[in-house]
């Protein structure tokens, strides 16, 4: 059974190390700013369903702004997560669908959204979909309940909008370089304990 030990480790190593998920967190404050991808965020007012102006959001690139290249090179996204931090009693984030939105523009799908709270948001992509490099999106989260400058108003937000946020990416394959050393590390531990079985 011995004998076995160092073709396991290589095993183990070459086959559960390559996919896993990578959770990216950030966090903003203030009227617009980047996230870690260098994708813009901004505040800003945009329209309810039902065609009502200054509805008061935050999105990537911006409620009414457009949509928005996915930055990341050979990378994709599955899901994204996001939490207000600041908002006062009786303000909550718009469940309706249609406003409070991913879309991954390129494929004309839009994500799953999962409201936690009144102050945070889930989105997942649907099954057997994915934002990868390239590809157009955008991310629109409308409020009820704020005042009608919204987070521009500094005498509610002085701070302007405060969040925390986390990009979730599955499936990253380390570079050829990682896996290279992984490799290398498991044959030498397996040569070593080859040795030391048949002194």
């Amino acid at each position: 059974m011995k004998h076995i030990a160092p073709i396991a480790v290589v095993a183990v190593l070459a086959v559960a190390s390559p996919a896993h998920a990578v959770f990216l967190t950030w966090s903003g404050s203030g009227v617009e700013g980047f996230d870690p991808f260098g994708h813009r965020w901004t505040v800003g007012l945009g329209f309810d369903s039902g065609g009502a102006q200054d509805f008061p959001g935050w999105g990537l690139p911006g409620v009414g702004n457009g949509e928005i290249p996915f930055l990341p090179v050979d990378e994709f996204v599955t899901d994204f997560h996001v939490t207000f931090t600041n908002l006062p009693q009786g303000v909550s984030i718009n469940q309706d669908p249609v406003e409070t939105e991913f879309v991954d523009f390129d494929d004309g799908v839009a994500w799953s959204a999962m409201f936690m709270d009144n102050d945070t948001v889930w989105f997942f992509a649907p099954p057997g979909e994915r934002l990868e490099t390239g590809e157009e999106f955008y991310v629109n989260v409308l409020f009820d309940g704020l005042p009608s400058g919204g987070f521009t108003d500094t005498t509610v937000f002085p701070n302007g909008i405060e969040f925390n946020a986390e990009w979730t990416m599955d499936g990253v394959v380390p570079e050829p370089s990682t896996l290279a050393v992984w490799t290398l590390l498991a044959l030498a531990f397996g040569g070593l304990s080859w040795r030391r079985f048949n002194r």
